[in-house]
């Protein structure tokens, strides 16, 4: 089961084990949405920088952009983007 933890504000890490091999995948949470910044498979026990500082640019990107339009039932009973 994947286990999930914080690593630093609107940071979080999922840790995921695939067949002995240790995938991660660093995301944030916009309102309701959940973005996957970047996934990777760990050689080690720390996450490396290098991973890590990708991953807090992506968010800085990600920060730095409007919103999403919130979504909204159509007649069809699918979820839409509002212009």
């Amino acid at each position: 089961m994947p286990l999930v933890r914080k690593m630093e504000p609107d940071l979080w890490e999922v840790r995921i084990d695939l067949r002995g091999r240790i995938a991660r995948v660093l995301l944030t949470v916009l309102g309701n949405q959940m973005v996957l910044l970047h996934g990777f498979i760990k050689k080690s026990q720390q996450t490396p920088q290098s991973d890590l500082k990708l991953a807090r640019t992506r968010l800085k990107q990600l920060q730095g952009t409007p919103k999403p339009a919130p979504m909204k039932e159509s007649h069809h009973d699918k979820k839409v983007r509002r212009k």
